[in-house]
C-alpha cells in the first residue's frame, strides 16, 4: 500500500497495533472483540486505522498529574506537544 502515514487509508494489523501500544497481541484482540478498539476484519484478519487508534488513545490518555506515572507523563506530555492529540 502507497499511503503516507496518518492518511485515512493507512491500515495496520493486529502485530503493529500491538507494539504502539506497547501490550500484548492478546491484550488487542480482547478489546477489538469487546468492541473498544476501532477495527475492521477484512477475511480473516483485523485491521486498524492509523487515524482511529491515534484518536482512541488520545480519548484514553489520562492528564499528566500524579508523580508515581511521572515517566508515563513525559510521554503523554511529548505526545500532546507534538501535535498527536489535537486541542490539547
Amino acid at each position: 500500500m502507497n499511503s503516507t502515514a496518518g492518511t485515512p487509508l493507512e491500515m495496520l494489523t493486529v502485530d503493529e497495533v500491538a507494539a504502539l501500544m506497547r501490550v500484548s497481541r492478546a491484550t488487542v484482540y480482547r478489546l477489538t472483540t469487546r468492541g473498544q478498539l476501532p477495527a475492521r476484519k477484512i477475511g480473516r484478519a483485523w485491521r486498524f486505522s492509523r487515524n482511529a487508534l491515534e484518536a482512541y488513545l488520545c480519548e484514553r490518555t489520562p492528564s499528566p498529574v500524579a508523580p508515581a506515572y511521572a515517566l508515563h507523563a513525559e510521554t503523554v506530555a511529548e505526545r500532546h506537544a507534538g501535535g498527536a492529540c489535537e486541542g490539547t
